[in-house]
């Protein structure tokens, strides 16, 4: 028959002992941790720390993509521009050598045009000459007023149609070099988490992009990344500046992308 020891002090401190002992033996459950975080953190910190499994681009097999991610931010290359990309032929465009650096200005700029109708908008000097300076797609980053360019194919033998496009005030055409690439296509993909079929013909190596669906596929997903009043333009000059032509790149301006026009930081 068994003696019951009376709980004196020191047994009922060994006691509870022996019971933290049993209860620290039982299995942590994935609940615990979470009440233990919301108590010691808010709560929607741990949306915070799971929102990087779903954030970013969702990509479809049909190239078309939503992107949820953070904003992105842009370069923006500009051919140099004596009155500051107004939306206007230069004042002394005869002067204005630092453009002529560019191999496409130095094939159809047209001097004795330009310099008959010098400080004009270049809509109105296209109604009233048929001529748009070399620089069209540039020059008017930080002007006020719209024009219609023409869009040429760059690459000779095609035969492809040139077609027009209305450039809006404060505008300007970039192009992402880096993306329309063949050499990075897959490396893009990757980094993005893009479907994105290879090229058709496996055994050519061609230097661009050329199938049209791929090239609007990886467009669309370039340019949906920027979000208005968020991502931010960083238009500079490279090769050919009356700055310093020594420097690889001379940032001229940056500004906030905006829903009308472009917003000065």
């Amino acid at each position: 028959m068994g003696v019951q020891v009376p709980l004196s002090a020191p047994n009922i401190t060994k006691q509870l002992a022996e019971n933290g002992r049993r209860q620290d033996r039982r299995p942590f459950s994935f609940w615990t941790l979470f009440w233990t975080l919301c108590f010691v953190r808010p709560p929607w910190t741990l949306l915070d720390l799971m929102r990087p499994l779903w954030a970013g681009w969702v990509s479809q097999g049909t190239g078309e993509s939503e992107y949820r991610g953070m904003a992105a931010h842009l370069s923006a290359r500009l051919t140099w521009h004596e009155d500051a990309w107004n939306g206007r032929v230069c004042k002394d465009p005869a002067l204005n050598s630092a453009c002529m650096v560019h191999e496409h200005v130095r094939k159809a700029r047209k001097d004795h045009i330009e310099q008959a109708n010098c400080g004009l908008a270049l809509g109105v000097v296209r109604q009233n000459t048929g001529y748009l300076p070399p620089c069209q797609r540039d020059a008017n980053a930080f002007g006020e007023e719209s024009f219609f360019i023409r869009h040429d194919d760059p690459l000779e033998g095609r035969g492809l149609p040139s077609t027009e496009e209305e450039i809006p005030a404060y505008s300007c055409c970039p192009t992402p070099y880096r993306w329309m690439l063949e050499d990075n296509f897959r490396e893009i993909c990757e980094e993005e988490n893009l479907q994105i079929p290879e090229r058709r013909n496996l055994d050519s190596s061609p230097t661009w992009v050329m199938e049209d669906n791929r090239q609007r596929a990886l467009l669309n997903h370039f340019w949906g990344k920027l979000k208005k009043g968020e991502s931010l333009v960083f238009h500079y000059c490279n090769r050919g500046n009356a700055v310093n032509d020594e420097v690889p790149r001379t940032i001229v301006r940056h500004e906030r992308k905006g829903p009308k026009r472009a917003q000065c930081v």
